[in-house]
C-alpha cells in the first residue's frame, strides 16, 4: 500500500506486507529480478533478490526482496519502502533516492556487486603524496566521477589510494629513501578485473583494465643540506611538476600517453604506466601514481602528479590489451562513463583540456574543497533503472551520447560509431601563427554527413595554430625570430599514423577524406617588411601578402601544393604539408589536402585547399597517390552527403567560389568569418 510517510505506517500489518512512500496511485505490481516489459504510470515494482534477509511469503516459500521501485515519468524511481516481519524493516540501505557504497583506504581492492540492472556514479578521489612537514607537503590527490551502467550481478574492483608516507602511497606510489624524500601518493581506480591476490595492485593484467583513475599527488623531499621540495599535485590528463631548489631536479608531471619525466633528465625516475617514478635514492622523493605515473626527483626536489583518466572522458587515451596507446576515449573493455567530470590537485576542472577553478566535492560532508589531502576514497551510488527489453540490455552500447567533441590535443583521437545509422562531421581547420599585429590566416569549415555501421571507427587529426615554430597536423616554419608557422589542417582518416603524435605518414595521409584546411603565418621582419597569412581556402587557398608581392607563397589547389614565394621550390607545398618559408625571415604556409607555400624572404605563407570525399570540385586521390581526373571520391570509398565547403575568408565553395555567407562557430550559436586559434572537430548522431 502507499503511504504518504514513514509515520503513516499501521502498527500492526499482515506479515510479508510491503509499505511504500509515494505520492503516485499505485496502478499494479510486479515481483521479478527483471523490470516488467510494458510498466505503466504508478506500478510498483517490488524488486526480488536471492541473497536478501528480507522477505514476503508465497504459499510454497519465502522470497527475498531487495528494494521497490514504482514507474513515474517513464522511468523506474526508487521509493522509501518497508517491509513488515513482526515489525516494519525499512529495505535495504536507503538513503534519499539513492544507494550508496563507500570505500575507504584498507591496503586491499574491494569488490563491488551490482545488485540490479541500470546506472551507478562511481566517484574517486586520489591520495596525496607524502608531506615532510608542514611547509614541505606532497601534492594533493585528484577527483574523478561519472555514471556507467551496469547489469545486475556485474563486477568492479575498487583500489583506494593510500598516502605517501616515508616509503610509498598503497596502489602504486614509490619512493626509495626514507630520510630526505617522501612516497607519492598511491591514486584510487575501477578496474574489470582484479589482481591475483587482494593486497597486491600492480599486475599488469589488471591494471590495463582499469576504466576510471583519480591520480595521486607526488611525495615531498627535506634535505637537512638546505634544499627542499614540494611535490607536484594530481593531475587531470596532465600531472603538475614538483619544485625542486634546481628545477632541473624536479619530477615532471605524467600524461595520457607517458609517465612524467625523472629529475635530472635520468629515465630511471621516470613515471610508468600505473605507477610513479621512484626518487633519487639518497635524497629522492617519488611520484605520484595514476593513469601514467608522475616522475621521481632527480636529487633534492619533489616527485611530480600522475594523470587521471576515465574512460569516456573526451580527451583521455585508452590503452589496448597490448598496452598500446590507440586514440580512444573508451577503454578497450567496452566500459565507459556518460557525464564525466575531471578535477585535479589544484582544484581546475579539465574537459578535453585545463579549465576553470572549481574546487571538488568534499567525500565527507559534501561541502567544496581545493583536493583531497591524505588517503584516497570511493564511492558508488545508484543513480536509475532503466527500462528495456532483453534484447536491449544485452546490447546496450554509448547509445546515450549523440554529440562528440574534438579538440587539439596534440595527437591523433579515435571514433568509434557506437551504433549503425547517419553522423555529421564538421571540421574547422588552425589559424596561422600571428606575427605581432600582422596576423595568420584563418582556418577553413567543412561538414558532410556518413552513415556508418556499429563499430566503424576513424580517426580525428586536429590541427593547432602556428607559432613561432610549426602547427601541429603538417603546418611548417623555419624561422622564430620574423616568421610563424602556418596552421594545422583539421581532417578525418580511415588509417591511423603509426605513433600516435605523428601526423604525416603518407599511408594515413591519403586516407583523409575530409579536410578543413588551415591559414597561413604572418611575417614581421624588423627591418620594416611586415605581412599576413593567406586565409585557408575552399578547393583553392589564399596567397599571403608581402610588401615585395613577388616574395608571399601563393595558395594551394586541388592538385598541388601553393608554390613558394620568389618562385623558390624550396617553399612549395606539398600533399598534406605546408610549405616552409625563407630560412632567414619567413613564414609557412598553412596544411589541407595540399599545403599553402612559404614566402620567399619578408611575406606570409599562404593558404591549404580543403577536400571533402564526395563533393562537387574536388578531386580524389587513388590508392597509389595518384590523383583522380575530376574525380572528388576517395579511394577509401566514404563518401559524403550534404556537403558544405566555407573557406578563412567566410566564402563558401561549391565547385567555385561563390558568395559570403560565413561559417557556424564551434557551438553553432552565431556565425564567424574564418576560425581563428586552434582546429577543432564535431561529430553529431542525426538518426537512422
Amino acid at each position: 500500500k502507499a503511504y504518504s510517510s514513514s509515520s503513516d505506517l499501521p502498527s500492526k500489518a499482515k506479515e510479508g506486507s510491503i509499505g511504500v512512500i509515494t505520492n503516485i496511485k499505485i496502478t499494479d505490481y510486479f515481483l521479478g529480478k527483471k523490470d516488467p516489459s510494458n510498466p505503466k504510470e504508478g506500478m510498483i515494482w517490488i524488486v526480488l533478490n536471492d541473497d536478501s534477509t528480507q522477505s514476503i511469503k508465497t504459499k510454497n516459500s519465502e522470497i527475498g526482496v531487495a528494494h521497490v521501485a514504482q514507474w513515474t515519468n517513464n522511468e523506474w524511481v526508487l521509493k522509501e519502502s518497508y517491509i513488515y516481519n513482526d515489525a516494519w524493516e525499512q529495505l535495504t540501505n536507503y538513503s534519499g533516492t539513492e544507494y550508496e557504497w563507500n570505500y575507504e583506504y584498507t591496503g586491499h581492492y574491494e569488490e563491488f556487486t551490482a545488485t540490479y540492472s541500470g546506472y551507478y556514479t562511481v566517484e574517486l578521489w586520489g591520495a596525496s603524496g607524502g608531506d615532510y612537514n608542514t611547509t614541505y607537503v606532497g601534492g594533493n590527490g585528484a577527483y574523478t566521477k561519472g555514471d556507467i551502467y551496469l547489469n545486475n550481478g556485474e563486477k568492479l574492483y575498487i583500489y583506494v589510494g593510500g598516502q605517501g608516507t616515508t616509503t610509498s602511497g598503497w596502489n602504486n606510489g614509490a619512493t626509495n629513501n626514507a630520510t630526505y624524500g617522501r612516497g607519492g601518493g598511491g591514486a584510487t581506480d575501477v578496474r574489470t578485473t582484479p589482481t591475483s591476490s587482494i593486497n597486491a595492485y600492480n599486475e599488469i593484467e589488471s591494471l590495463r583494465t582499469r576504466i576510471m583513475v583519480a591520480s595521486a599527488g607526488g611525495g615531498a623531499e627535506y634535505y637537512s643540506g638546505g634544499e627542499h621540495a614540494s611535490g607536484g599535485a594530481a593531475g587531470g590528463l596532465t600531472g603538475y611538476d614538483a619544485t625542486a631548489a634546481q628545477q632541473a631536479e624536479a619530477g615532471h608531471g605524467a600524461t595520457q600517453i607517458a609517465g612524467g619525466l625523472g629529475g635530472s633528465n635520468n629515465a630511471n625516475y621516470n613515471g610508468q604506466f600505473g605507477r610513479g617514478g621512484n626518487g633519487h635514492p639518497t635524497y629522492g622523493a617519488s611520484g605520484g601514481a595514476g593513469w601514467y605515473g608522475g616522475g621521481g626527483d632527480g636529487e633534492t626536489g619533489g616527485g611530480a602528479g600522475g594523470s587521471s583518466y576515465i574512460s569516456g572522458h573526451n580527451g583521455c587515451i585508452s590503452v589496448d590489451a597490448s598496452l598500446h596507446t590507440f586514440g580512444s576515449h573508451n577503454s578497450y573493455t567496452g566500459k565507459y562513463f556518460v557525464n564525466t567530470v575531471m578535477i585535479d590537485g589544484e582544484g581546475y576542472s579539465w574537459s578535453n583540456k585545463k579549465g576553470n577553478y572549481t574546487g571538488m566535492p568534499n567525500y565527507t560532508d559534501g561541502s567544496t574543497m581545493k583536493s583531497n589531502d591524505g588517503n584516497g576514497y570511493a564511492r558508488i551510488k545508484f543513480k536509475k533503472f532503466i527500462s528495456m527489453s532483453n534484447d536491449e540490455y544485452a546490447t546496450i552500447g554509448a547509445n546515450v551520447q549523440n554529440t562528440w567533441i574534438y579538440n587539439y590535443m596534440g595527437y591523433y583521437q579515435e571514433f568509434v560509431a557506437p551504433k549503425a545509422g547517419k553522423y555529421k562531421f564538421e571540421l574547422w581547420g588552425a589559424q596561422g601563427g600571428d606575427c605581432s599585429s600582422y596576423l595568420g590566416g584563418r582556418g577553413a569549415y567543412t561538414s558532410g554527413e556518413l552513415t556508418l555501421s556499429k563499430g566503424e571507427t576513424l580517426y580525428l587529426f586536429v590541427g593547432s595554430a602556428g607559432t613561432t615554430v610549426s602547427g601541429w597536423n603538417n603546418g611548417a616554419t623555419n624561422n622564430a625570430s620574423y616568421g610563424r608557422g602556418g596552421g594545422g589542417a583539421t581532417d578525418i582518416r580511415t588509417v591511423p599514423t603509426e605513433a600516435l603524435t605523428q601526423y604525416n605518414g603518407i599511408d594515413s595521409l591519403k586516407t583523409r577524406i575530409m579536410v578543413a584546411a588551415a591559414g597561413g603565418g604572418g611575417e614581421c621582419y624588423s627591418g620594416g617588411e611586415h605581412a599576413t597569412g593567406g586565409a585557408a581556402g575552399g578547393l583553392t587557398g589564399y596567397d599571403a601578402t608581402a610588401a615585395q608581392q613577388a616574395e608571399a607563397g601563393h595558395g594551394a589547389t586541388q592538385i598541388t601544393g601553393g608554390l613558394g614565394g620568389s618562385n623558390n621550390a624550396n617553399y612549395n607545398g606539398q600533399f598534406g604539408r605546408g610549405g616552409n618559408g625563407n630560412a632567414t625571415y619567413g613564414a609557412s604556409g598553412g596544411s589541407g589536402w595540399y599545403g599553402g607555400g612559404g614566402d620567399g624572404e619578408t611575406g606570409g605563407g599562404a593558404g591549404g585547399s580543403s577536400y571533402i570525399s564526395g563533393h562537387n570540385g574536388c578531386i580524389g586521390m587513388n590508392i597509389d597517390t595518384t590523383m583522380k581526373t575530376n574525380d572528388s571520391e576517395s579511394f577509401t570509398g566514404y563518401k559524403f552527403n550534404n556537403t558544405v565547403m566555407i573557406d578563412g575568408l567566410g566564402y563558401e565553395w561549391k565547385t567555385s567560389k561563390g558568395s559570403q555567407t560565413r561559417m557556424p562557430t564551434h557551438d553553432g550559436a552565431t556565425l564567424i568569418f574564418g576560425n581563428d586559434g586552434n582546429g577543432y572537430a564535431k561529430i553529431t548522431y542525426i538518426g537512422n
